[in-house]
């Protein structure tokens, strides 16, 4: 029953990383200066949610190691 958890889990963070990467295509609606570059905010933001999914990645990838060693 836990494997399966962990299975589903993976496989979830898999596809929403993925999901995200590739929805992140040039987008004519982004505002871009005169060298074509978005513009862009004083910056120091932090992506939360991304922080979250490297991080259940990683605790994934911990205890599957740990299971087949």
């Amino acid at each position: 029953m836990r494997g399966r958890f962990l299975l589903i889990l993976s496989v979830a963070v898999l596809l929403s990383t993925c999901s995200i990467c590739f929805g992140m295509q040039d987008d004519p609606a982004i505002p871009t200066d005169v060298a074509n570059e978005p513009l862009r905010g004083p910056g120091g933001y932090l992506a939360w949610h991304k922080l979250l999914l490297v991080s259940i990645c990683f605790l994934v990838w911990v205890r599957l190691t740990d299971w087949i060693n």
